[in-house]
């Protein structure tokens, strides 16, 4: 029965226990969790993770749990919740990849709940929602209708990610707080209006159905910075709305019904960013469609001038970009256009997905102020809209440890590589990375790593590269599950890993191993069981033997060993290439070496050895006409005696398995041999014969 308490040890004080918070039993195919298993700790217990088992119902131990806070079981097999919600503390619920078809009839009544995460799920509807809610992540889903019964009172969300359901319409008007609405990949005929607000951001309605504008207002989101369109039915465009949006940086209006562009969008002078390919323009080059927004928006204005809504604009609130004042700029906008790089890698990150800020925060002023606002912005989606990020660099930004950002809950779920190559990190704990639970590869490389713990957070890691680092070890957690079972590449090489204390044998999947350039004094353990394992390099190392076991590894098709002070593989083997090195090596494994006991045996008795056929001399007077035809035989026999002879002699010197003595008997069987085979000669010559 599990089990759970705040008891302390029998060398231990009561009053110096400490309480238990937080339980999290991620990934251990849990079925159930008996009544009774929290009821020592129901009254402290703030945090439960069960994400990655095997439940099908919620387990009843959880609903004892008053003071709980934050409650995650993504990734079961959950068809239900229950319906009530006892949580009245709860903040964040987590139950994403499930088979949820509805929600709590009370999950309305969770007054502190600010994050509700249903995506991947069956719902085809949602009800009445907390009036404190945030944050609503429901995307793939089967949810036909979202209306205002749902949002009535939830007038505080500010991300709506209803993205991959079945919509058909949607409204929103209620929603003032709201800075992203991610509605793609529905069938949205009917969207609008929008709230009166300064808060939205971002609205992403590509993949639907949409026919026109109209009814969205788009004048009431006069901060909007990203508008995703593409992907629909429009077939013109509301040049006011569009042009009254001072702050839009972004517009995809790609694959619609568009014959005309708006001269107005030529005089957007924050608008980085215009996608209008797929649609069936008239009067416009495809060259000038595929130069980018700038030239697009140059041809533009010679097709008329700047409409009214805009100048309307202007005049109340200048705010645009190179027009003198900034005061009214959020702080990530100020940021932006103070650095021109920045900004461009914002910018590509909106489109793209991957967010690149590989040695753009060094110089800062303020790098840590930067880094917050920038992943801030990407990690509430504001950055993303065609894809969510998958793809990070942080390199070259001497960060003395892992940015607090990366950390955050919820903000990193789509992230599949992350790179904080060439910095100064010097630890890595099991909760540095609990936020990236989708990231396959992390690179790590040229930094200060001294001790490196992932617990059990990264189930899909695939590629881990941690070379030029200070470790003195492979890490313990890289031979336990989940990397044991997902682990395809282990970069190590230039450390000080000497000696490999732990077994490889579990990494079931690893197909690249660097251990190189570590000193290493002993092929690790296990080696020998990686199935998978096609690349491993152990170069510049202390190895004095290499295992010809390696060669049976039926994968394997890159051995590098170069740079070691072993000596039983002759270098111009090791200079010849993996291939010739493992065709030596499979050698040395069925080829058994010669005794020596046998070999001073032979010299002792001077005998020949068993291969070479013995061979009767015959005085030349004796020799007839009739025998000429079996001296002839005599003498191919003798020339493959020394073929013979000779092959072994060499054998013996380049496996160097044999002795002195061993090698002088074969010199002398070679010369007795030899000498017979000129006395064979001369006697055909002496008979008038010859041999071939």
């Amino acid at each position: 029965m599990l089990k759970f308490g705040n008891g302390c040890a029998a060398d231990e004080s009561w009053w110096d226990a400490a309480a238990c918070t937080e339980i999290r039993l991620a990934g251990n195919k849990l079925r159930d969790i008996e009544v009774g298993a929290f009821e020592e700790i129901c009254d402290t217990l703030s945090v439960v993770q069960l994400d990655n088992n095997d439940l099908e119902h919620l387990p009843e131990a959880l609903l004892a749990l008053e003071t709980l806070r934050k409650l995650s079981i993504s990734h079961n097999c959950i068809r239900a919740l229950g319906s009530s919600a006892p949580w009245q503390d709860l903040v964040v619920l987590a139950c994403s990849h499930n088979e949820l078809e509805e929600l709590p009839r009370g999950i309305a009544d969770l007054q502190a709940l600010r994050v509700l995460d249903v995506r991947h799920n069956r719902l085809n509807a949602i009800g009445k929602l907390p009036s404190g809610l945030e944050q609503l992540l429901a995307s793939h889903n089967q949810i036909v209708s979202l209306g205002r019964d749902a949002f009535g009172s939830a007038s505080q969300i500010q991300e709506l990610v209803v993205s991959n359901n079945k919509l058909v319409r949607l409204e929103v008007s209620d929603m003032a707080q709201a800075r992203v609405i991610d509605a793609r990949q529905n069938a949205l005929q009917v969207f609008g209006p929008l709230p009166r607000s300064e808060m939205l951001d971002q609205l992403l309605l590509g993949f639907n159905r949409l026919e026109s504008m109209n009814g969205m207002q788009l004048a009431n989101a006069s901060k909007l910075t990203v508008l995703d369109l593409c992907e629909n039915k429009i077939e013109t465009l509301d040049e006011d709305a569009l042009c009254a949006s001072m702050s839009l940086k972004m517009l995809d209006l790609t694959n619609n019904n568009l014959v005309s562009l708006p001269p107005g969008l030529g005089y957007m002078k924050s608008l980085q960013t215009l996608s209008v390919i797929g649609n069936p323009l008239r009067g416009v080059r495809f060259s000038v469609l595929q130069a980018g927004a700038e030239k697009l928006k140059a041809y533009l204005r010679t097709k008329g001038d700047k409409p009214g809504a805009m100048l309307h604009a202007e005049a109340k609130n200048d705010t645009g970009p190179g027009q003198g004042s900034s005061t009214n700029m959020d702080p990530l906008q100020t940021l932006l256009w103070s650095n021109d790089r920045l900004r461009d890698a914002h910018a590509r990150a909106a489109g793209s997905g991957i967010l690149n800020l590989e040695g753009l925060l060094v110089g800062s002023d303020k790098p840590v102020e930067s880094l917050d606002l920038l992943l801030g912005a990407h990690a509430n989606c504001l950055a993303s809209p065609i894809r969510p990020l998958v793809d990070l660099s942080l390199a070259k930004n001497a960060f003395p440890a892992i940015p607090s950002q990366i950390s955050q809950p919820l903000a990193w779920a789509s992230l599949l590589r992350l790179s904080l190559e060439e910095n100064c990190i010097r630890h890595v704990d099991s909760t540095s990375f609990a936020a990236c639970p989708s990231l396959e590869e992390l690179v790590l490389r040229r930094n200060e790593i001294e001790s490196f713990d992932l617990g059990a957070t990264l189930t899909h890691l695939r590629i881990l590269d941690l070379r030029q680092n200070k470790l003195n070890g492979v890490p313990n957690c890289i031979a336990r599950a989940p990397l044991a079972t997902s682990l395809e590449e282990l970069l190590l090489g230039f450390n000080y890993i000497t000696l490999v204390e732990v077994s490889l044998a579990s990494l079931h999947r690893l197909k690249r191993l660097d251990l190189s350039n570590c000193g290493l004094q002993e092929i690790p353990r296990g080696l020998e069981q990686l199935g998978l394992l096609e690349y491993l390099n152990v170069e510049n190392g202390n190895l004095r033997t290499i295992p010809a076991t390696l060669a049976q590894l039926p994968r394997l098709q890159a051995l590098l060993i170069a740079g070691n002070p072993q000596r039983a593989i002759r270098p111009h083997i090791v200079a010849e290439g993996s291939t010739a090195l493992l065709e030596y090596l499979r050698g040395r494994c069925l080829a058994p070496m010669p005794a020596k006991t046998e070999a001073k045996e032979s010299h002792e008795g001077k005998s020949a050895p068993a291969s070479i056929p013995a061979v009767a001399r015959t005085p030349a007077s004796n020799v007839e006409e009739a025998d000429l035809e079996e001296v002839h035989s005599r003498g191919t026999l003798v020339d493959d005696a020394v073929d013979a002879v000779a092959l072994v002699f060499a054998v013996a010197i380049d496996a160097a398995a044999v002795d002195a003595a061993a090698i002088d008997a074969a010199a002398i069987d070679a010369a007795a041999v030899a000498e017979h085979h000129d006395a064979t000669h001369q006697m055909v010559d002496s008979s008038g014969g010859g041999v071939d």
